[in-house]
């Protein structure tokens, strides 16, 4: 490769074609930091596995947001049935009357 960068050949692979390593992120000093003292709190080896960890657990978080969301909605739609049906049956019902 005549002519490439450093940076280029040191990201690609033997050929040239393949990348050897993900895209770079750029961090601020401060998230950088926070990820160190994670990284050792959770005796991770590498910074990769705190970012992974936490994509993880905002990944769950968000499921779990869409999952409440659909409950309420089902929710919803079943106590609106429910008064329609406790309705119909009306005042004089066996059902609402203690014998």
């Amino acid at each position: 490769m005549l002519g490439a960068s450093h940076e280029t050949q040191a990201t690609r692979g033997g050929d040239g074609t393949e990348p050897v390593m993900g895209k770079t992120l750029m961090l601020q000093d401060a998230d950088d930091a926070r990820i160190e003292s994670i990284k050792k709190r959770l005796r991770a080896r590498t910074k990769i596995e705190v970012v992974r960890s936490a994509l993880d657990l905002l990944e769950r978080d968000a499921e779990r947001a869409e999952r409440m969301t659909k409950w309420r909605r089902t929710a919803g739609l079943v106590a609106r049935e429910s008064r329609g049906a406790l309705r119909d049956f009306g005042p004089q019902s066996r059902l609402r009357r203690p014998d």
